[in-house]
């Protein structure tokens, strides 16, 4: 019996602890080690990306933002998303009920003299929560960031803040990314095939 509660309290323990910390996301600044970590992890091979290639609409189904300040902008031939938080303005994704990622990141410029961007995944029930995670300001432009949680733990949205909430951060992201959980992908694939089968027997019999 004291062995029992031992183990129950032990467990106890680590969930709490688990809990206190969060789990870790793990940076990447090569778009190619990302989608690797992300396979790795058990994330499958399919990527989405959103270029952001029109104002107002977003090419992926089910994917969308509140935001304070951001929308999509294009100031020359190549549109990008431009955005300002801080001071209480902040842009959260989300990617519909049918892409639940591990890994996202983009194409970032993050003007210097702010003090860079602060990304928490949103989890999904059961996982999380997660450690935000840090974005210096001030590197090259366009340059790939992106994180891959730990554990296969998927989240279902990204919060995007400045690093020090009372101060503003400016940046641009292009060519965002992410994986769809590669089960969602299988059962979607199957009803999608289920639907045609379907489609084409009712025209046989007509």
């Amino acid at each position: 019996m004291r062995r029992l509660s031992l183990i129950f309290l032990l467990a106890f323990v680590a969930v709490s602890g688990l809990s206190a910390t969060g789990f870790v996301l793990t940076p990447y600044t090569s778009y190619s080690a990302w989608a690797t970590a992300v396979q790795a992890a058990g994330g499958g091979t399919v990527i989405l990306t959103e270029n952001f290639n029109t104002p107002g609409t977003l090419s992926i189904p089910g994917l969308a933002y509140v935001s304070t300040a951001g929308s999509v902008q294009c100031p020359g031939p190549d549109c990008d998303w431009d955005d300002t938080v801080g001071n209480g303005k902040t842009t959260v994704w989300s990617f519909g009920g049918y892409a639940f990622p591990i890994g996202w990141g983009g194409l970032f410029t993050v003007d210097a003299g702010g003090p860079g961007l602060k990304f928490t995944p949103i989890p999904i029930p059961g996982n999380g929560p997660f450690e935000p995670i840090i974005l210096s300001s001030g590197g090259a432009a366009d340059s790939f960031f992106g994180f891959v949680s730990d554990s296969q733990n998927a989240f279902s949205g990204v919060i995007t803040e400045s690093a020090i909430a009372n101060q503003d951060q400016h940046y641009t992201l292009d060519d965002m990314v992410y994986n769809p959980e590669p089960a969602t992908c299988l059962m979607l694939g199957s009803g999608l095939i289920g639907f045609i089968w379907a489609v084409r027997r009712r025209q046989k019999k007509a």
